[in-house]
């Protein structure tokens, strides 16, 4: 769909021009019957940029669960009232979002592998919003020590690494 959209675009504006160079001067009234046509393709370009968003929006709806079920742990077990030596721990062995981003790889790469490049990268956009939006609302739910608040910077790091490559 997103390929079309582009081929529809390109074929209006390879169409436009020497459609007004031939036509727009001879034949004024022929040159409003190809102006329609040319807005058709607009119009047609749009639909098919909308169902294209429409459809990628309905796909990651459909993973949302396989991700809340990886996100679960944050909300049961993550603990963020830590003290030095948790963290000092926590940089050796992380206990949630190394693993997290592990099963998140692993959801996500069918979709790397068989999305176009422009349809991956919305994809990953609505996944990284979806999942610090989820975060965000949890951490307000627990309490955070000041190696705590440096635990959640890390994590969100990693986050955004993951996302960033």
């Amino acid at each position: 769909i997103e390929l079309s959209s582009k081929y529809i675009l390109q074929l209006k504006q390879d169409i436009e021009i020497p459609c007004q160079k031939a036509f727009l001067k001879q034949s004024p009234p022929s040159f409003q019957k190809i102006s329609v046509c040319l807005d058709a393709l607009d119009s047609t370009q749009r639909r098919f940029r909308t169902l294209l968003q429409t459809n990628l929006e309905i796909l990651f709806n459909a993973i949302i669960p396989k991700i809340e079920q990886h996100l679960h742990p944050f909300v049961d077990t993550v603990n963020y009232d830590i003290t030095q030596s948790k963290w000092n721990e926590n940089q050796i062995n992380d206990p949630f979002m190394e693993i997290f981003i592990q099963n998140l790889d692993i959801l996500i790469d069918p979709y790397k592998k068989s999305l176009s490049e422009t349809n991956l990268d919305t994809f990953m956009h609505s996944a990284a919003r979806y999942i610090i939006e989820f975060m965000e609302h949890n951490l307000y739910k627990k309490k955070i020590s000041k190696f705590g608040a440096k635990q959640v910077d890390k994590d969100f790091m990693m986050l955004l690494t993951y996302f960033s490559t």
